[in-house]
């Protein structure tokens, strides 16, 4: 629960900062804040450092990761126009789905045959080097000169957060989107732990599972993309809650 939170306050921050420094930069020192901390926590993980160094170490790879995910939002935003975002984020999430298909099963696998201080220390090298990708590649964003951020940002943001919540339909829309994630970080938190405890299995068996949900996603996602080009985005929206109330309620039903 805590790590959620911290991630809710990394992508806030993550806004401000991407009107500051510019889509671009934010990406680049996030994914660098992140494989520095990464690399202190395989640190203190080897040394067998205290529950709460290692907990602190955790949430702060987890706040300043999340800075990076308005910037790539806005940075896609920047560079396609409003016809072309569905399918450009479709494909994002198809290539962060095909990491959440390898990931979850390559770091079971590690982290029974090498350890938990071994995996993050090669997860620490591997968001290293995609610094290095998107600092030599990611191109540079349109100048944009007349939006250049006054030195009272952070006050501006803050009004126009403030002022969002004004907003009648807004507060709806987010009140959905938080009972929604609750329900969504249930199927990360809960089910490993049901798993692992009542279930007795393994980090390598989780970690399958995991990248089960990724493969389906990556086969699904662009199909899906073009069958519903032409719907209303709030059905779309309703129709997605609908299948998680249909996907809890079979997992319920074997549990």
């Amino acid at each position: 629960a805590a790590n959620l939170l911290v991630s809710s306050l990394g992508n806030l921050l993550g806004g401000h900062i991407t009107d500051v420094l510019g889509a671009r930069k934010t990406m680049i020192l996030s994914l660098a804040w992140r494989a520095g901390i990464t690399l202190l926590l395989a640190l203190a993980i080897m040394a067998n450092a205290a529950a709460s160094l290692t907990a602190t170490l955790f949430f702060t790879a987890t706040f300043v990761g999340h800075i990076m995910a308005p910037a790539a939002d806005t940075y896609i935003a920047q560079r396609f126009n409003f016809t072309e975002r569905s399918n450009v984020f479709s494909v994002m999430r198809v290539g962060v789905n095909a990491g959440w298909a390898l990931g979850p099963v390559a770091g079971g696998f590690f982290a029974n045959s090498l350890g938990f201080g071994n995996l993050f220390a090669i997860t620490g090298v591997l968001t290293t080097i995609n610094v290095w990708l998107l600092s030599r590649y990611l191109p540079q964003e349109t100048a944009r000169p007349q939006e250049k951020p006054s030195r009272n940002q952070l006050t501006i943001s803050i009004k126009a957060w403030l002022n969002t919540m004004r907003l009648a339909h807004w507060r709806f829309f987010m009140q959905v989107n938080f009972l929604a994630a609750i329900a969504y970080s249930q199927m990360f938190t809960m089910l490993s732990l049901y798993l692992s405890r009542y279930k007795n299995e393994d980090a390598a068996l989780i970690g399958l599972l995991f990248g089960w949900n990724g493969v389906l996603v990556v086969a699904t996602q662009i199909r899906m993309t073009r069958l519903i080009k032409k719907a209303a985005l709030t059905t779309v929206c309703a129709a997605g809650l609908a299948f998680y109330v249909i996907g809890y309620s079979v997992l319920a039903s074997f549990s």
